[in-house]
């Protein structure tokens, strides 16, 4: 019991929304090609570890399980040796992901399931989040779960990335705009304090694709306990 128990908590720790996608998303830039050369990708991958499960939101993979595939002489090396050949299984460029997690430190490694008998813990966790041109892609994240034994196998990958198509980010837009602080304002008339504006990209949430834009995003607080989280396009003040 304990251990499924244990099971059932990894489980729900990484857990992507399981809601289906919408079918009218509004973004034409996921093109039969790219689909096609994703498709391909996990095909390879397949090829190697046949065992190998895959859970989809919609047309997006967003959890790969159900058996080892990958390995390296530690957590972060197996990590890298996913990320470098088989990022494209999500229909993003290796190099667009970053090593850490999206809070503000950037966490590069989480350890996971602590074991009282061997004063070890049973897994690791590795970040990566999404990147282009250095600016970050809303919620968008990579997690690898590592197991603590020889040859350090992969288990679960929990993804939430955004295939972006041919976008590239304007850096002319974004820092502080005005537009959106006023927007957040009339959305939230009660709203006395904002934290600092980051740039990212917009290409929706969780089960929702939207064509990619330049963003910022910032929190609004007042004396009341509670807080929002905006994310509003740059340049014409529309709330996402």
């Amino acid at each position: 019991m304990r251990r499924i128990l244990l099971s059932l908590a990894i489980l729900a720790l990484f857990a992507c929304s399981l809601m289906a996608a919408s079918d009218n998303d509004g973004y034409a830039g996921l093109t039969p090609e790219r689909m096609r050369q994703a498709k391909t990708a996990l095909s390879n991958l397949k090829l190697n570890y046949d065992r190998l499960r895959v859970y989809e939101t919609g047309p997006m993979i967003t959890r790969l399980y159900g058996t080892k595939f990958g390995f390296g002489n530690s957590p972060e090396a197996t990590a890298e040796e996913f990320r470098w050949n088989h990022a494209n299984v999500f229909g993003v460029e290796s190099y667009h992901l970053v090593p850490g997690n999206l809070m503000p430190e950037r966490r590069l490694t989480q350890p996971v399931m602590y074991n009282n008998e061997t004063g070890q813990y049973k897994f690791t966790l590795v970040y990566y989040h999404q990147e282009v041109e250095g600016v970050p892609v809303f919620r968008s994240e990579l997690r690898l779960l590592v197991r603590n034994e020889p040859d350090y196998p992969l288990v679960l990958a929990v993804s939430s990335l955004r295939d972006l198509g041919d976008f590239y980010p304007d850096k002319s837009i974004g820092g502080y705009s005005a537009v959106a602080e006023a927007a957040a304002r009339r959305s939230e008339p009660g709203l006395t304090d904002f934290t600092d504006q980051e740039t990212v990209i917009w290409a929706g949430v969780n089960d929702k694709r939207e064509t990619p834009r330049m963003a910022v995003t910032f929190e609004g607080r007042s004396d009341f306990p509670e807080a929002y989280r905006f994310v509003v396009d740059a340049q014409n003040g529309q709330i996402l």
